[in-house]
């Protein structure tokens, strides 16, 4: 098991765990709606199953809204 830090709240996750994986362990959704950046870098959502996540990597995610 590793640490990483989604949102900066820390979550451990699998020494071999991808972008996909993380969201669907902190219950995001992964089909639309929503950008990820590991440390400071977007990941595009194609690369999401090739990316694997590092020890203390700082994950954001952003959630699109509608409305005015």
């Amino acid at each position: 098991m590793m640490k990483v830090f989604v949102n900066q709240k820390q979550v451990e996750i699998s020494t071999q765990a991808n972008v996909t994986t993380l969201l669907q362990k902190v219950s995001l959704p992964t089909l639309t709606g929503i950008a990820v950046a590991v440390n400071n870098q977007v990941v595009k959502k194609d690369d999401w199953e090739s990316y694997y996540l590092s020890e203390d990597d700082n994950v954001l995610v952003i959630k699109a809204a509608q409305g005015g």
